[in-house]
């Protein structure tokens, strides 16, 4: 019997991401494109936000330099007494008008926000590409018995000779071989002209439901199945499972494999070349930087001063390094469908931090200017004192 009829149809997958993906994808006609339009939509929408916590961070880094030359002396009076050091800078805030926890609050709704989006659309992409890659195999499946059938003239016939190859038993005689062998290469060949038609490429990359490197655009089985199990959803691994199940029928997977050769012998073995991981860390990299110079001050001397107040900042290039590393690590252990979502929400991310940070500077321009002028009188007065101290 043809195992695709064994198998009932399977529901693609429901919730937020998915309903919104086929939304948008019903006017886009690409999934990969899908992924960039709708994550450049959602980061459009919540750049309100963004603009707030540039607003949040500016106002705080205004603070942290116009208090710099106390806390410096604040560290140099109580030394080692950590909490007195608090306590001190706790007092010194709130004379300037700071609330720390307010800022901190608005920090905290955007990692929250982001990290909900984050997770929530990579088990949506987890779903999806599951679905996507068993529908893709089941046309391709649909297209193999339709060319074995018309080579033996029912699948029934071809099933018998097909548990034979797949138990590795000898076919009767060379002429049987020969019909087989014969048989097999029309329907690889038909698999391979169908593949055209269900391949979702994007850009260089020739699947987008696996990963952009060295792998090839069809899963193995063995992948299709671990896609199938991080997808959490009944009917994906049942329908995975019962192509495993060679105790009950060993055709199902002998097919797998032969519909999987055929089209990695059109494709090669190359989806990718790991492009969306280098621009993940490049991105993410940029992103770093591009805040950090709207948080830094351009006075050198006021800088100084803000640097020595705060010495601890120089051990933050840990987190720096540790966040591409991270985005490369995902973009490298999932599909390609995901590296979009990451490449195209760090470019949305770096323009829009871009245009914020330009209006926060706008804003804060004439603070801006009385802060430097004060760290620069006090960055003065100590080179003064060190001139005189010297003599």
């Amino acid at each position: 019997m043809d195992f695709s009829s064994m198998v009932a149809a399977i529901n693609a997958p429901t919730g937020l991401w998915a309903n919104l993906i086929n939304w948008v994808h019903s006017w886009v006609g690409s999934y990969g494109w899908t992924i960039l339009v709708l994550i450049m939509l959602v980061k459009l929408v919540l750049s309100p936000l963004d603009y707030l916590i540039k607003h949040s961070s500016k106002k705080t880094a205004l603070v942290q330099q116009k208090t710099a030359p106390q806390l410096a002396k604040l560290r140099k009076k109580y030394g080692d007494n950590q909490q007195m050091i608090q306590q001190q800078t706790q007092a010194l805030y709130k004379k300037e008008g700071y609330n720390v926890y307010g800022s901190c609050i608005v920090m905290l709704v955007n990692i929250v926000l982001t990290m909900v989006i984050f997770f929530s659309l990579f088990s949506g992409l987890r779903q999806l590409s599951s679905y996507q890659a068993i529908n893709q195999y089941d046309n391709l499946h649909t297209t193999y018995v339709e060319s074995v059938t018309a080579s033996y003239g029912t699948y029934e016939d071809y099933e018998v000779v097909a548990t034979k190859v797949a138990k590795n038993e000898a076919l009767d005689d060379s002429a049987e071989q020969t019909k087989w062998d014969e048989a097999i290469a029309e329907a690889k060949a038909a698999v391979q002209a169908k593949w055209g038609d269900v391949a979702q490429n994007w850009l260089w990359v020739k699947n987008i439901w696996v990963i952009d490197g060295h792998k090839s655009p069809l899963p193995t089985f063995s992948e299709l199945q671990k896609m199938a199990n991080n997808s959490k959803i009944g009917e994906y691994q049942n329908y995975v499972n019962r192509i495993g199940d060679t105790e009950t029928n060993p055709v199902p997977l002998y097919e797998y494999n032969q519909i999987a050769s055929g089209v990695e012998t059109q494709t090669g073995t190359w989806n990718g070349y790991y492009l969306l991981a280098v621009f993940s860390v490049l991105l993410s990299v940029a992103s770093q930087l591009l805040n950090d110079l709207s948080t830094k001050n351009k006075n050198k001397k006021a800088q100084a001063i803000v640097n020595q107040a705060n010495p601890q900042s120089k051990s933050m290039w840990f987190m720096k390094l540790l966040i591409p590393v991270m985005m490369a690590i995902f973009v490298l252990t999932t599909n390609a469908a995901f590296g979009i979502y990451v490449v195209t929400n760090s470019i949305m991310s770096t323009l829009i931090g871009f245009a914020t940070n330009g209006i926060v500077a706008l804003v804060f321009r004439k603070k801006q200017a009385e802060v430097n002028e004060f760290l620069e009188k006090e960055a003065n007065r100590i080179e003064r004192k060190m001139a005189k101290g010297e003599r």
